[in-house]
C-alpha cells in the first residue's frame, strides 16, 4: 500500500496501550488529569470564535457532557 497512513510499528505500539487507556490512574493517567484543562480551552476558543455560547450553563449533563440545547434555546450565530 504506497499511500497507507498506518504504520505498523505505530499500530503495535497504541495496540500496546488500548487495554490500559480508559484507566484513570494506568499509564495514560496524565492525558486523562490533562482532559478538563484541554477541553475548557478548547470551549474557549470555540466561543471566542462563535461570539459567546447561547446555551446555559444547565446545558452540561450530570456527567459533564454536553446536552443539545433545547429547540425553544436555539439561535443563529453569525459566520466567524
Amino acid at each position: 500500500m504506497a499511500n497507507a497512513t498506518i504504520r505498523p510499528e505505530e499500530a503495535e505500539h497504541f495496540g500496546k496501550l488500548a487495554a490500559d487507556w480508559w484507566d484513570p490512574k494506568g499509564s495514560s493517567a496524565m492525558l486523562h488529569r490533562l482532559n478538563p484543562v484541554r477541553l475548557g480551552f478548547i470551549r474557549d476558543a470555540i466561543d471566542v470564535h462563535w461570539r459567546g455560547d447561547s446555551r446555559p450553563a444547565s446545558a452540561e449533563s450530570d456527567d459533564g457532557r454536553c446536552q443539545p440545547p433545547a429547540e425553544h434555546e436555539h439561535r443563529s450565530r453569525p459566520p466567524g
